[in-house]
């Protein structure tokens, strides 16, 4: 999508920074080049590691799991996963840096991951049925729950890191990571 774009801008004369969609592999960038190579009018790209973000909550959360001790019968850390979405590169990349580390931990497995569409009423409504149907997945103090959980979101999103918590207990407020 990027490369379209950017011919479309570049025509219209518009000067373009290219924010967390940016270039694609090296296809992508065989086609596009360097900023103001091929595109003159193309500033660059900000693009968050989004990989190694996904990889490094998921491990953290993995760890806060085993001080819980939150193993299911069969000895496993139980994961359910609510992504942004399946299309944009950001959220692919945090979600395959998120099955690297479950991979690699060797103790946890992911029961399910679904998509939230950056919704925090679908992401809560997910969270219910999810737990209701993995009753060995636990939040990251190591309660077995039914409950929907709230997590801190901050603009729609929620926040890489934070922790699962109940309703009412104070990072159940919405608010951005330092």
């Amino acid at each position: 999508m990027a490369p379209e774009a950017l011919r479309i801008l570049d025509e219209a004369g518009l000067r373009t920074l290219l924010v967390y969609s940016g270039i694609q592999g090296a296809q992508e960038r065989a086609l596009v080049g360097t900023p103001r190579d091929t595109y003159r009018h193309w500033l660059g790209s900000i693009e968050p590691r989004a990989e190694e973000a996904g990889y490094l909550t998921a491990k953290a959360l993995i760890d806060k799991g085993r001080e819980a001790r939150a193993f299911g019968p069969d000895g496993k850390l139980h994961l359910l996963a609510i992504a942004a979405d399946r299309a944009t590169p950001t959220s692919i990349r945090r979600s395959e840096g998120m099955r690297k580390a479950v991979e690699e931990a060797g103790d946890a497995v992911l029961d399910q991951e679904v998509f939230g569409a950056f919704s925090r009423e679908k992401a809560t409504e997910q969270s219910a049925w999810l737990f209701q149907r993995f009753p060995h997945a636990r939040d990251s103090c190591g309660r077995q729950t039914t409950r929907w959980p709230s997590v801190p979101w901050h603009r729609g999103k929620r926040v890489a890191g934070s922790p699962v918590t109940t309703p009412g207990s104070a990072a159940s407020t919405p608010r951005a990571r330092p």
